[in-house]
């Protein structure tokens, strides 16, 4: 794993704002152009590929931070796992921001024809690669400019990843709480959830928590303790593979709803 170098007050104040940024992200469609904003500002001149792969679905887009010239991004596509050395790095387990002068000299990349039909006509040299895995999907944000990239500007670049993945996960799940309240106003009822290997009570109270309510209040519902419904919330957590209440809420509306809402 890379050393990460420690970074300098104007530069904590600058990677603070831009985690509180990411995450103001509230739709699922524009989240990379929120996130092209951010690291705009913190890394000046890059232009942004950035790339989704949904594990369950199959559909894969690609954005850019500015119009790219036509069939770029498809060429792009092309030569990158033939030429690109970032990408057998991702493939054998390789994590964070990744710098491509790390990987290749200079005098190598200018032998590629990734150089020179890639990064000739964005004006482009140097490169950073990072990869962002959620659950149902894996993204790559890269980040592309004229000069080169310091350890500092790589090291707040990683440091973002996870605040990124974080965010984006908000984000689906804002997205499908919107969604069900387009379709319909009717929620998943205690029996709706059972099916998502849940017993009874724990199907109650991912009922309850779907509707906002915090684990005193479910308590009260239920005329059980706190600590009981606590936890039960862990169980629920544990069995649909999520971290947080918001994720299983998402969970719960995205598999938990009858055929036909």
């Amino acid at each position: 794993m890379r050393e990460m170098n420690p970074l300098r007050s104007r530069e904590v104040k600058a990677f603070a704002e831009a985690v509180e940024r990411i995450h103001q992200a509230v739709d699922l469609e524009q989240f990379p152009l929120q996130v092209f904003e951010v690291l705009q500002d913190l890394l000046p001149g890059v232009y942004i590929v950035a790339q989704e792969f949904n594990t369950n679905t199959g559909a894969a887009r690609s954005l850019t931070s500015e119009p790219a010239p036509d069939g770029l991004i498809a060429r792009c596509a092309e030569l990158i796992p033939a030429e690109h050395p970032i990408y057998a790095a991702i493939l054998n387990g390789a994590q964070g921001a990744l710098r491509l002068s790390d990987f290749m000299t200079m005098r190598e990349l200018r032998r590629t024809a990734f150089f020179n039909e890639i990064f000739k006509p964005l004006g482009v040299r140097h490169e950073i690669v990072l990869s962002v895995r959620v659950r149902d999907h894996v993204a790559g944000f890269t980040v592309s400019r004229e000069t080169e990239f310091s350890d500092e500007e790589v090291t707040i670049t990683e440091l973002l990843g996870p605040q990124i993945a974080r965010a984006h996960i908000n984000s689906q799940c804002l997205s499908a709480l919107r969604e069900t309240r387009d379709r319909s106003t009717r929620l998943p009822s205690p029996e709706d959830l059972v099916p998502l290997g849940l017993t009874p009570r724990e199907a109650e109270v991912l009922h309850w928590i779907v509707q906002g309510k915090r684990d005193g209040e479910i308590a009260h519902i239920l005329a059980c303790s706190a600590r009981t419904v606590q936890k039960h919330v862990q169980k629920v957590l544990a069995k649909l593979c999520v971290e947080t209440r918001t994720a299983a809420a998402a969970e719960a509306l995205s598999k938990g709803m009858p055929r036909g809402v």
